[in-house]
């Protein structure tokens, strides 16, 4: 009798619903993740049947960048890594209901088309030809969840390459039993007025039956329609289709893998900005679709690409458009430098230097800066905030900070006889000339040599403070603009 209890036993723990009613695998990471509800997402595994879950096919795993995420249900660890390319995930369940929990963010491109792929479960598509940057940008997380019944013993999750390769940052099963409960009322919901759009945003809904939302939006006294026919993954939703100085009412509800809705959340109403009625100056680019994919080829690229530049009204056909900057190039809000066409200028400039700030939730870093500096009476850049459109659709507010370079050296007053550099490093002595050559660019008098420039780092950096008072280098002007 004890050993025929022994073999019940052993049969028991091996049964896949005893070993786990969740079971989560981290994808493409090396290490386990617990949520803060306490689900362990396991580190990525190759499926075997010995241990009953994990992936099938490609090896591939990346991980980073290490930016902020957002939309994660405070899990932003689990988007850390991810596995890309052809590949399935294989959970040995017993036959029923799951619910499918699929997390995909994007990474690492940075524009449309550039990575679309499918998913299958059950051999039924749950996300066709899905481009997560089209959908959303990168950086917001989607947790996209599916009903599946499990017919076979086994729940198959297959992921196919449109174009690039297919990404998951993670994936889990969990066991549901049919209800008629409705989720919760969806809490925390606020509504932001936005230049051509209003933005919505509500707290994530953390019931385990939860499939997603639905948003509703109607004219005052209108009916109502909903904006997602398809259950909406994230908790957060930009309305785009809007008519600027007319006011909508939104709702939102919860919904589960049964279909059972929520409760309303509360009317909450919002006018969308007419753009024209900002104060800010207004800049606009115009791009085709061909040259915008060809901008984000290879983002760290300083070749321009063709657009249509206008500025507060001026406007400057066939300019010039690229990427500024350096880490903020991998930012979802980018900086751009506008290249305006050969012998045209707009207020003394012909290169127009737009920063995302992305780095200061303020934005008004910067600008504080240079209005020190102008307090000061020093030789300062031109610089302020700007509304910046592309192809009509607001990109957002930038700080505009005037190219150092001949134009700036007329505007203030200066001779362009002296050397101006465009500047890599960081002002200290180098081993040799051609390093100095290397890291600090001639933005003028190209057949001059460096020794200018090499006399005041070293007079930077080997006198005392008296020594520097008196120093009186040759006209010379080091700045740092990419």
């Amino acid at each position: 009798m004890g050993i025929s209890l022994i073999i019940i036993l052993i049969a028991f723990l091996s049964s896949p619903l005893f070993s786990q009613t969740f079971r989560g695998l981290n994808s493409g990471s090396p290490v386990s993740y617990t949520s803060p509800s306490g689900d362990t997402y396991i580190a990525d595994r190759m499926y075997s049947m010995g241990n009953g879950y994990g992936y099938w096919g490609n090896l591939c795993a990346s991980f980073g960048p290490e930016r902020e995420t957002y939309g994660s249900e405070n899990m932003d660890t689990l988007y850390y890594y991810r596995r890309d390319g052809d590949f399935s995930y294989l959970f040995d369940v017993d036959n029923g209901y799951y619910g499918v929990s699929i997390h995909l963010i994007e990474r690492a491109v940075h524009w449309k088309d550039f990575r679309v792929f499918t998913v299958d479960i059950e051999g039924e598509t749950v996300l066709s030809h899905f481009d997560i940057y089209e959908l959303i940008g990168s950086d917001y997380a989607i947790p996209s969840r599916f009903l599946v019944e499990c017919t076979d013993g086994q729940i198959n999750v297959d992921f196919s390459t449109d174009t690039l390769a297919s990404t998951v940052s993670g994936i889990s099963v969990r066991p549901v039993t049919p209800d008629s409960d409705p989720p919760g009322q969806v809490q925390g919901f606020e509504v932001i007025n936005g230049y051509d759009m209003n933005i919505l945003y509500w707290d994530f809904n953390p019931e385990t039956d939860l499939k997603g939302y639905h948003v509703y939006r109607r004219t005052l006294a209108g009916a109502w329609n909903s904006l997602t026919p398809d259950v909406h993954f994230m908790y957060h939703y930009i309305d785009r289709e809007v008519v600027p100085g007319l006011e909508y009412e939104y709702k939102i509800t919860a919904v589960d893998y049964w279909d059972n809705e929520s409760p309303d959340s509360p009317v909450l109403s919002a006018i969308p900005l007419v753009q024209a009625s900002s104060e800010l100056p207004g800049y606009l680019m115009e791009i085709t679709e061909e040259n915008l994919y060809l901008l984000n080829v290879n983002i760290y690229s300083t070749e321009y690409v063709d657009a249509d530049v206008t500025l507060e009204g001026e406007f400057f056909a066939n300019s010039g458009v690229r990427y500024r900057g350096w880490s903020s190039r991998e930012q979802y809000k980018k900086n751009y430098k506008l290249n305006l066409p050969s012998g045209e200028l707009y207020n003394y400039r012909d290169k127009i230097n737009l920063q995302s700030e992305m780095r200061y939730p303020s934005m008004i870093t910067d600008r504080l800066g240079y209005q020190s500096y102008d307090l000061l009476n020093l030789k300062t850049p031109f610089s302020g905030h700007v509304n910046l459109q592309r192809n009509e659709e607001f990109a957002g507010v930038y700080f505009e900070i005037e190219q150092v370079d001949e134009h700036f050296l007329e505007r203030v007053g200066w001779s362009p006889s002296g050397n101006l550099y465009n500047s890599e490093g960081n002002l200290s002595i180098l081993p040799s000339y051609e390093d100095y050559m290397f890291y600090y660019e001639k933005v003028n008098n190209q057949g001059g040599d460096w020794n200018d420039l090499i006399e005041v780092i070293q007079g930077m950096n080997m006198a005392d403070s008296a020594f520097l008072m008196a120093f009186q280098p040759s006209a010379v002007a080091v700045v740092s603009v990419h």
